[in-house]
């Protein structure tokens, strides 16, 4: 195909200097971590974040953008390989403390790096397998946006209602795709007006993992599905 019919409100312009298969590397990734951070979040400089799955595009884009906009705050990260993490952080620039959560526990590493207070936000892609540990990740007063289910959406244990009223805690779900196209054209305008510029200076860059044909696409899926991607993968027609 050479074209696709969109909403004109949603078109976001391709940045001087990034080609096309970059660009197309932009929107999801940037748009979803936008919104989780100073919609959803309502992150501030300074404050203290954990995101996971820290090597995923949109985990990549929130880490570029914190740094970038709300910087002085601790930034920690989990993934499943020190490959990927190491990536990451040559990726942002250094600055980003990595925890591998095959070998290590994300809370009790998060607890011991902040001294038992937590982080104020977390980020979260994976759901009711983490949601104990992002309890006691989470500072007094913090937000968790929670952007997908892949570790299920029922928890073992129950839901602990009383750790969220002791540490007031607010937690957030958000979907962009089934969003209406008011509030995505809003989040496009912010995109062009606060990312945009700096994917032109190139303080915030898109990452690219790999690029298949559409007739590769079972080859796309398979490489998501054992999580051995950093960044997005991006079909091509």
């Amino acid at each position: 195909a050479a074209y696709c019919a969109i909403p004109r409100q949603t078109a976001i312009p391709v940045p001087p200097g990034t080609s096309v298969v970059d660009a197309a590397a932009i929107p999801e990734v940037f748009m979803t971590a936008y919104s989780a951070l100073y919609w959803s979040a309502r992150i501030s400089p300074g404050e203290s974040i954990l995101i996971h799955a820290g090597a995923s595009g949109v985990g990549l884009a929130a880490t570029h953008l914190v740094k970038a906009l709300s910087g002085g705050g601790e930034i920690f990260l989990t993934s499943s390989s020190q490959t990927k993490l190491d990536l990451c952080s040559q990726l942002a620039g250094g600055g980003v403390r990595g925890i591998n959560y095959k070998e290590k526990n994300f809370a009790e590493e998060i607890s011991s790096a902040t001294g038992g207070k937590g982080v104020d936000v977390i980020v979260d892609f994976v759901g009711a397998s983490y949601w104990e540990r992002n309890l006691q990740s989470i500072a007094v007063d913090g937000r968790i946006v929670l952007l997908g289910l892949l570790g299920g959406s029922v928890t073992e244990s129950g839901l602990n209602i009383g750790m969220l009223l002791r540490k007031r805690v607010t937690v957030v779900g958000s979907t962009l795709r089934a969003r209406g196209l008011d509030y995505k054209r809003s989040l496009v305008e912010k995109i062009i007006e606060n990312v945009m510029p700096l994917i032109e200076k190139g303080k915030v860059k898109p990452v690219v993992d790999s690029v298949y044909s559409v007739d590769e696409v079972q080859a796309a899926h398979e490489r998501m599905q054992k999580n051995q991607n950093s960044g997005k993968i991006l079909l091509k027609f």
